[in-house]
């Protein structure tokens, strides 16, 4: 690790994680757990976990005296020292032109190929008509000899087909078509879709038989270079020279001539900085379009790029020299998502590059423009097919019970830290906080109504289809606590500070699901009778807005659904790990429990002694199946339970 290194990774924390590594950076012996959690406030618990926890995962701490104690990792403090203190090493070094004063270890000029550098105007056109190129290959458009040399074009395509936005078209090998990944790709802004470019990139190094360790650590020195500077390849190694023609093709660096010895960072380099973001003109260069309440949108473009882009989403009407008109209409974004774009994608796209006028109103699109968008695209939500696991023939109750608490259960812990990791404002954590309090106490109550299906089955039919009792609030007052004391306030809370921020997105989103669980705003109420259950989806869905896919399928519940009176239940595949840990666990603590003495004496006369001096439970009469009916008991290897008295 150098300083490059070290510096990246400051940068990539969040505030209190950076505020942590400063106050440790000149402490050499370590300091209590207990003494850094006095850094923050108590309000701010979720985040001090978050901070320690990002730290811990980049090993930027290391636990001292039984995990009691921390300290820096000695590397990273000894480098970043170096970076605060200004004797950071230069391994590139700056071509200072030869009427500049040499300063220590510069290359002078003449020892160079050329003493003409080129004008920043050609290496921002260079770096734009390499980033094009990658775009018009996955839209489908431009001229791929006219921009750059073909071989530059082909180890571009390859690296699009590796990284999954492209592949070959299954009735025809010679012609690629995009994939949906590639059309999400085309709506992300341009540091993202950089970084899964330079993702892809890393992840194929290895099979060029390139050092990957050096091509990221070259990375990293990359992104603090000075743009349109020309720097030195005389003391890089095969893999570094290598790297740089590979990112001349990209349109990250510049180079006059494949062998010449100097290079140029282009703009494009700069988001190779963790964190950066486009200034507030640039923003506004880039806006075009004008969307209307009437879902009419205007772009002012010539671009085949940007027209190519709209036509994916919007049914074009007429095309000018510099303007295009069109209309978002159902059968456009249904379309759309059928290909993989998310209406999500959409509106960030329309918001990047709307025009300045518009970026003056609050919000920047229209509110029914947007909210209809995402209704449009509920309906290719209706159902979904996922991979699942029945359980059944579950022997008792109290064991019923047992598993839907084990897959039910949630660590308040973990998604507090995943969400103020991931920048979820405070109020947003109290409440899904609150939710996951309520169903690990009260989740038992997830299969109560099975029990008035099948007790009182003219009822269910007055409620046209309704899952729960009409009076299960009532009658449940922790429930009732919840949707009327504990929630609204902070729900209350959380739309007014995000108007308050001007996230109407964010807003919107938060709207939409609540209300699809009975959440009136006028009257800061819950309007819908919800159970258990509900809860537990209300909560998936909040954290859905900020966790990634992986994230919530970690964190979030695992049963999909559930019956007490037929004693069975469907859960995904976590959930069936963590039951097969729990019944791996549980058998464990059994043996090694000590044996008890059993008295039988429920046992007729003459009935032989109990054998099973190990007081082992009979196994769990389950079997797991992925979809289908119940095939036959599958039990583990147990002991013989005692024998039955004798027929008399």
């Amino acid at each position: 690790v150098d300083e490059f290194t070290s510096l990246t990774v400051f940068r990539s924390l969040r505030g209190l994680a950076k505020q942590y590594v400063m106050n440790l950076v000149l402490c050499s012996d370590p300091i209590s757990k207990l003494d850094i959690q006095k850094w923050s406030l108590p309000s701010a618990i979720a985040h001090h976990k978050a901070a320690m926890h990002k730290l811990e995962k980049l090993k930027i701490i290391e636990a001292m005296a039984n995990g009691s104690k921390i300290k820096l990792n000695a590397n990273f403090r000894k480098c970043l020292k170096k970076v605060i203190f200004g004797a950071s090493s230069k391994d590139m070094m700056y071509v200072v032109d030869n009427n500049q004063s040499q300063s220590h270890g510069s290359i002078p000029l003449r020892s160079t190929a050329s003493s003409r550098h080129p004008q920043a105007d050609k290496i921002e056109r260079h770096a734009k008509s390499r980033w094009e190129t990658i775009l018009n290959i996955l839209v489908g458009v431009g001229d791929k000899k006219s921009i750059g040399d073909s071989r530059q074009n082909q180890a571009t395509t390859t690296l699009l087909i590796k990284v999954g936005l492209i592949c070959k078209d299954p009735r025809n090998n010679n012609e690629l078509r995009i994939t949906a990944e590639g059309f999400k790709f085309l709506f992300q802004d341009i540091h993202s879709q950089i970084w899964q470019i330079i993702i892809a990139y890393l992840q194929g190094v290895e099979q060029r038989k390139l050092n990957r360790k050096q091509v990221l650590m070259f990375l990293f020195k990359l992104s603090f270079l000075t743009l349109n500077k020309p720097y030195s390849t005389g003391n890089f190694n095969d893999d570094q020279k290598c790297v740089v023609q590979d990112l001349c093709g990209m349109g990250l660096l510049y180079q006059k001539k494949s062998s010449s010895l100097l290079f140029y960072p282009t703009y494009l380099a700069k988001h190779l900085s963790t964190g950066h973001s486009l200034t507030k003109q640039e923003r506004e260069d880039r806006g075009f379009i004008i969307v209307e309440t009437t879902f009419k949108v205007y772009a002012y473009t010539s671009s085949h790029l940007q027209i190519r882009l709209l036509a994916k989403f919007i049914r074009l009407d007429y095309r000018l020299p510099n303007l295009i008109t069109g209309k978002i209409t159902k059968q456009s974004i249904m379309d759309a998502v059928c290909k993989g774009i998310p209406v999500d994608l959409i509106i960030d796209y329309l918001e990047q590059y709307a025009h300045k006028l518009m970026k003056q109103q609050e919000p920047i699109l229209p509110i029914n423009v947007v909210d209809q968008m995402r209704l449009w695209e509920s309906e290719n939500k209706r159902m979904k097919i996922e991979t699942a696991f029945m359980i059944c023939l579950i022997p008792t109750d109290q064991e019923f019970d047992e598993f839907i608490q084990v897959v039910t259960g949630r660590n308040d812990d973990e998604r507090a830290t995943l969400l103020a990791d991931n920048g979820a404002p405070d109020e947003i954590q109290s409440i899904i906080q609150n939710i996951d309090s309520f169903v690990n106490k009260n989740n038992q109550i997830s299969s109560s109504k099975d029990k008035s299906k099948d007790t009182s089955k003219d009822k269910e039919e007055k409620k046209d289809g309704m899952d729960v009792d009409s009076d299960s609030i009532e009658n449940n007052k922790p429930l009732k606590k919840l949707l009327d004391v504990t929630l609204p306030p902070l729900i209350d809370k959380l739309i007014e500070k995000m108007e308050e921020a001007n996230e109407h997105t964010l807003k919107s989103r938060y709207s939409m699901i609540l209300q699809k669980y009975g959440w009136n705003q006028a009257q800061l109420i819950f309007t819908k009778n919800v159970n258990v259950n509900d809860m537990m989806k209300l909560s998936d869905d909040l954290c859905a807005i900020h966790l990634s896919k992986q994230d919530m399928i970690n964190s979030s519940s695992k049963l999909l659904w559930s019956s007490k009176a037929e004693k069975t239940m469907v859960v995904t595949p976590k959930g069936r790990d963590v039951l097969k840990r729990h019944r791996s666990q549980k058998r464990s603590d059994s043996s090694l429990t000590p044996p008890k003495q059993n008295n039988n004496n429920n046992a007729g006369p003459g009935a032989p002694p109990n054998t099973n001096h190990h007081n082992v439970k009979p196994q769990l009469n389950t079997t797991i199946t992925p979809g289908g009916p119940p095939s036959a008991p599958a039990l583990p290897p147990a002991l013989p339970p005692a024998r039955p008295p004798p027929h008399r």
